[in-house]
């Protein structure tokens, strides 16, 4: 292989290993970002069950 043969070769394997790591840091980018956005649905669901549990507490008291 001459020199610039190699360092076309190089470059190509550069950019190869570039995107593998980049898809991989999206794919835990997006699960992490899921599981983040779960659990603050979660928190958030819990919260207005528990203001709903005040309303129908307050709401039972007054019948």
């Amino acid at each position: 292989m001459s020199n610039g043969e190699n360092m076309a070769f190089n470059l190509g394997d550069f950019l190869f290993q570039v995107f593998s790591l980049l898809f991989i840091a999206v794919i835990v980018t997006m699960i992490v970002t899921s599981f983040r956005m779960i659990r603050r649905r979660r928190m958030e669901l819990k919260k207005v069950e528990e203001r709903l549990n005040k309303v129908i507490e307050k709401n039972d008291l007054k019948e």
